[in-house]
Parts: structure tokens; C-alpha cells; sequence
């Protein structure tokens, strides 16, 4: 995780200087504990070694994950209860997304934790109550206006990585106009 960092960094500091400005310092052990005990979760490795090298970026500079602004602990929290008040609100309870799984049909489950989050309202989040056949702290992304919730990799660590080649590979750039990075094809098509 480190040395992915190390490399995004110094990418940031060519491409998108504001963006690696813009991260903010490590998360404290007690940050993290804090933030476990306040969600009732223990949050996956790969994710906690994460926020130990940078706690999300300074929110309003744009998103670093495809327009996704990665989000800090004290984020974190605040975006899981509001995302908690909706769900037990009962004219959500019966709400089906358009999801695969049986467990992912809810509007919210108090066991998906997001992570990062777009101005439209849309979520990445670490999903620790799967289905039957999924592993515990995939990540998914959840999208407030079609009811969409997808498994985009089996873990964080994955999901990073696969975000990492994808940036390195110049698939991903910065789009000052967009407000962050993006997909290559997004960028050019608009």
C-alpha cells in the first residue's frame, strides 16, 4: 500500500499538484478506533493501511478516484449516518435496488461503509455484510439515483491496485474542467 501511494504521489505532484496538496495527513490508531467503535465494525486491513497513509483529501479540490472524493474518518462517519437515518426511514425499509445479490436490494445496510463519494451523490463503500457468496469488505458502489449497487472488486486492496494501473497506465487523468481525476474517455468525449 505504501509504495503505491509513494508512486501516486509523485504522479500527483506532475499532474494534479492541488490533489496531493490536497491529502490530508495519516489517520491516528485512535482515529481509527474511534471511527470502528462509532460504525460498530471492524474496518478490513487493507482499508485501515490506508487511512494510516493519508486520513481522504481536503474535500472541494475534486475527486481522486474518478471523480470520487476519498473520504476522511470524521467523512466517513458523517456520510454512514446520514446514509443510516435514510434506511431506518419507513418509507425506505421496502426498497429494492436493481442489484444482483439478495443482501444488496436494500437501500442501505448499516454494514456498508463508504469510503469516497461524487457530487451526485453516489458511494463507494466497503460492503462487510455480503451476500452468501461474496467476500466480506468488497467494495461496492452505490448510486443514489437509479438504485444501482454494484461489486466492483473483491477487496480494497484490489480495487486500489486496479485504480493504480488504471492512473499509471494513462487511463485516468486530471481534468481541471471535470474537477479531478477521470476516466481518459469521459474527459475527451465531453
Amino acid at each position: 500500500m505504501r509504495g503505491a501511494w509513494k508512486t501516486f504521489e509523485r504522479w500527483l505532484s506532475w499532474y494534479w499538484p492541488d490533489g496531493e496538496v490536497g491529502l490530508n495527513r495519516p489517520a491516528t490508531s485512535l482515529e481509527i478506533v474511534d471511527l470502528q467503535n462509532a460504525l460498530g465494525v471492524t474496518l478490513p486491513g487493507d482499508y485501515v493501511a490506508c487511512l494510516k497513509i493519508h486520513n481522504g483529501q481536503r474535500l472541494g479540490i475534486g475527486g481522486l478516484f474518478e471523480g470520487f472524493e476519498y473520504l476522511s474518518t470524521n467523512d466517513v462517519f458523517a456520510q454512514w449516518t446520514m446514509w443510516k437515518k435514510l434506511g431506518d426511514e419507513d418509507e425506505c425499509k421496502h426498497f429494492i435496488s436493481n442489484a444482483a445479490t439478495e443482501l444488496q436490494k436494500n437501500l442501505w445496510n448499516s454494514n456498508w461503509i463508504p469510503f469516497a463519494r461524487n457530487r451526485r451523490g453516489d458511494y463507494y463503500c466497503l460492503d462487510l455484510t455480503p451476500g452468501s457468496f461474496d467476500p466480506v469488505g468488497q467494495v461496492i458502489i452505490i448510486s443514489h439515483q437509479y438504485g444501482e449497487r454494484k461489486v466492483l472488486a473483491p477487496d480494497f486492496l484490489k480495487w486500489f491496485t486496479s485504480y493504480m494501473e488504471l492512473v499509471f497506465e494513462g487511463q485516468v487523468v486530471h481534468s481541471s474542467e471535470f474537477g479531478g481525476l477521470f476516466n481518459r474517455e469521459d474527459v475527451e468525449c465531453s
